[in-house]
């Protein structure tokens, strides 16, 4: 999943998701300066971290929101 991303953000030649995170972010930041909250970073300028790209629990209970569930009683 993680080459998969790098590919649809154009870096065919990094393979972590950590790599493609922290070119754009050396970019917009400096090199030298640390990220801190002064800053004015559009962060959703930036790719996904990793945990954005594991299966979540939450999106599988939201896609079968809309099926009932009924509970019934056991004779």
């Amino acid at each position: 999943m993680e080459e998969f991303t790098c590919l649809l953000y154009g870096q065919n030649r990094e393979s972590s998701m950590d790599g493609l995170l922290a070119k754009p972010l050396r970019k917009i930041v400096g090199e030298d300066e640390k990220f801190t909250s002064k800053l004015k970073v559009d962060l959703a300028r930036l790719p996904p971290c990793h945990p954005a790209l594991k299966p979540n629990h939450r999106v599988a209970l939201y896609k079968r929101a809309d099926e009932s569930i009924l509970e019934k009683p056991n004779p």
